[in-house]
């Protein structure tokens, strides 16, 4: 956890991130419990990957709720992105499923791994 949070240098974004990844590890039923998350991840990925596509659909349906806005569903994903990036586990993300499903107004840039509008714009 120590490497995860010195990649992130403002303290206010790892306070958020923390929240964020903490609040996935809960929903996972990992309660703060890092360390499992990862060795679940690197046994098996494909699992990983589905639990992670389950994590945002389950925002997005926060989001037709009106909980939250369509631009916080990323805010969501970004910590549980690092953590693994910075833990050197690497998945694809199918973003038919994670990212664009649901939002016409998106489309998912895979070479760039960001959202963008149709207008091109982000």
């Amino acid at each position: 956890m120590k490497i995860f949070q010195e990649s992130v240098r403002a303290e206010e974004t790892w306070l958020q991130y923390e929240r964020r990844f903490i609040r996935f590890l809960k929903w996972l039923g990992l309660e703060n419990n890092a360390d499992l998350f990862l060795e679940k991840c690197k046994a098996d990925k494909k699992r990983a990957e589905s639990k992670i596509i389950e994590y945002i659909a389950f925002q997005k349906d926060r989001v037709r709720r009106g909980e939250i806005s369509e631009g916080s569903v990323a805010n969501f994903r970004k910590p549980v992105k690092l953590f693994l990036e910075m833990n050197d586990v690497s998945l694809i993300l199918d973003p038919s499923h994670s990212f664009s499903l649901d939002f016409p107004n998106m489309r998912f840039v895979s070479s760039r791994n960001f959202l963008l509008d149709r207008a091109g714009n982000w």
